[in-house]
This record gives C-alpha cells, structure tokens and sequence, in this order.
C-alpha cells in the first residue's frame, strides 16, 4: 500500500512533468514549421541565455529551499531575497553583452518562477507545484503564438516572460509568519556552493551547449540539433519528475527501492520504443527536420543513465554529501564540452549525441565508484 501510494504520487508528477514539457515541446515543433532553420537555431540561442542567466543567479539556492525546508528550516525568505537581487544583476549583464531587454527580463521572471517552485517542492506542495508547471505552459504557448506574430522572435521571448509572474501569487504563503534569518547561511555555506557548481555544469549540459554550438557552427547547425534536444527534453521529465519526488524524501531519510527499480526499467522500455518510432514520427509529420532522425535515435538512450544518476545524486544529497554530486556534473559537462568540439567537427549532429550520451554513461560510473568508496580521494 505504501509503495502504491508513492507511485501514485510520483506519477502524478510525471504526468505534469510530462504534460508541461508535452506542450512546450509540441509549440517547439510548431515553430519548427513556421520558422527557417537559422530562426529557429537563433530563437533556441536566446531562450539558452536565459536559462544559462537564470543558472548564474540561483546560485544554488533552489537545492538549498528544497532541502532545508523540508527539514523545517527556516530559509525561504532569506534565500528569495539574495537571488531577486542576484537575479537583477545578472540580469543588467546580459542586456550589456547581446542588448536584448526581453532576454534580461526573462532572466529575472524565469528565476523567480524557479525559486517559488522550489518552495512549493520543500514544503512537498505538489499540487500547487504541478498547476503552476502546467500554467506556465499553457500561457507560454499561447502568448508567445500571439506575440510572434505581432513582434517574430521578441515576442516568442515576451512569452515566455508572462508565463513566470502567474507563480507570484504563491509567494505570501511562503513568507507568511517568517522572518529574514540570514544566519543559516555560515554553516550552509559548503553545500551551496557545491549545489552552485552542480546547477552551472548542469545547465551547461542542458542549455549552454546550444551557446557552444551556435557560436561554433551557427544557427543552421545548432537548429536540427535543438530539434532533436526537444524530444530528449520530454524523456527527461521522467528522471526530473523522480527527482522532485526523491530529494525531499530522501532528506527525510525514507528509503524508495521499489519504485526506483520501476524507474529505471520504465526508461528502458521507453528508450526502447523511442528507437523503433522515432523515424515513422519524423518522416510522416516532420520531414523538414529528417537530418535530426538518428541524433533523436542517439539521444533517447540517454534516458536510461539519466534515470540512475538522478537516483544515484537523490540519495547524496539527502545525506548532504553534494561534493559527489558535484564532481559528477563537472565530469559530464567537461567531457560533453570535448566531445562538443572535437566530434562535432567530425561528425556534426551525430558526434554531439553520442558525446552526451557517453558523457552522462561516465557520471553514472563515477557516482557508483564513489558510493561504493572506491575512488575516496574523490568523495
């Protein structure tokens, strides 16, 4: 019964997870056939900016919310004040480098959004939690639909921007009866950096490789890729949504080992299917983008060590030990960064796919290596 009850939980949040990516996905798709490859490549390159912008001024404060607030401490407000300035900052930064106001906006929308979720999360209010993935989603799309028809690429970005300030209506019931309590922070300092350090090399690998790729092969090369990357995206809401579900159980010291061993063989099957339809989809519904076809192939393999990594770095951070976590993602990222230039000039599309997946395989190595105390000097 227990067991049921946890499944029944956490496939409630993958079914949002799932939902929410879904149908930003399906609107990627959309613009996909409305857009040139160069449009799309560079609309994929400013929503990256954001995301890398919004990574920088977290500064690992989500890891920290969601952790500690489900161990009852009080840090929500304290954490939200510091990043909304960081947020600001960050912000001014990169409206200096690439003069775009909606890209800075975004950032300071995307990360406020980010930070409530991560109350919510703490507190293990999921249905406020997937409402509000799921609204975020819908307004996304059909504002963003609107304003590129009225202002092309700016008003796809004005979009997304909107769809972050719904989430604020949250945030009186996250600060209610709570002071300001900076003093947390002294002995939190060391795992704040390591969730810091884990959110930027984790951020890389989800959104600043477009960056790389678009600055070395252009937009035409960066756009079949991000089309494939969509696809990669919705697969991941299933070890995202184990995530959500994981990290504050895990904190509390509750063991899940049924539904872990349900999670990785779910993504098997998954990865499995994706390989046999994946080019019927492609070629019926998207033949603009066929070049994608064996780096969605690649990539959807990929879910298979995503899946054990999050339940690997889960039970690290529930017992606090996120130096492991950290030198996972600092593995992935710098032999993804590798493979990015060295296969890509090889191989283009298919050497950035099988770089990833050969990247996040050597995470889930050196998480196992490290849980069983093989390599110390590590972790």
């Amino acid at each position: 019964m227990i067991f049921k009850n946890k499944l029944k939980k956490l496939l409630s949040l993958g079914a949002v997870n799932v939902g929410s990516s879904l149908i930003l996905s399906l609107f990627w798709l959309f613009l996909a056939s409305i857009l040139s490859q160069s449009e799309y490549g560079e609309i994929g390159y400013l929503v990256s900016i954001a995301n890398v912008g919004m990574a920088i001024a977290m500064m690992g404060f989500n890891t920290i919310i969601v952790v500690y607030e489900s161990k009852k401490e009080n840090v929500f407000p304290s954490s939200f004040l510091i990043v909304l300035v960081s947020a600001i900052v960050v912000a001014f930064g990169t409206f200096i480098f690439i003069q775009n106001i909606l890209v800075s906006v975004l950032i300071i929308g995307v990360v406020i959004f980010n930070t409530i979720l991560a109350g919510l999360n703490g507190y293990q209010r999921y249905l406020e939690f997937s409402i509000h993935r799921i609204l975020r989603s819908i307004i996304t799309i059909i504002i963003a639909i609107i304003g590129y028809y009225y202002f092309g690429i700016n008003g796809i970005l004005f979009g997304y921007f909107i769809s972050t300030l719904f989430i604020l209506k949250e945030l009186n019931s996250l600060l209610k009866n709570k002071k300001m309590d900076f003093s947390f922070l002294k002995s939190r300092v060391p795992l704040m950096l390591h969730a810091y350090a884990m959110r930027l090399t984790d951020v890389f690998i989800r959104w600043g490789d477009k960056i790389v790729i678009a600055s070395l092969f252009g937009f035409s090369v960066l756009a079949p890729y991000y089309f494939a990357v969509q696809y990669l995206l919705v697969l991941l809401t299933i070890p995202q949504s184990l995530s959500i579900y994981l990290l504050p159980q895990e904190s509390q010291g509750q063991k899940n080992k049924k539904l872990k061993i349900f999670s990785i063989l779910t993504s098997c099957l998954i990865a499995l299917l994706s390989i046999f339809l994946i080019p019927l989809g492609i070629t019926t519904y998207f033949p603009k983008f066929e070049n994608s076809i064996i780096a969605m192939q690649i990539l959807s393999i990929a879910i298979i060590p995503v899946t054990v990594t999050t339940i690997q770095e889960s039970e690290f951070f529930g017992k606090e030990n996120s130096r492991v976590v950290l030198y996972g993602f600092i593995i992935q990222s710098g032999f993804y960064l590798l493979s990015i230039i060295l296969l890509g000039q090889m191989f283009g599309l298919i050497g950035f796919s099988v770089g990833f997946v050969i990247a996040v395989i050597l995470r889930v190595i050196y998480n196992f290596l490290a849980r069983k105390n093989i390599i110390n000097f590590l972790s």
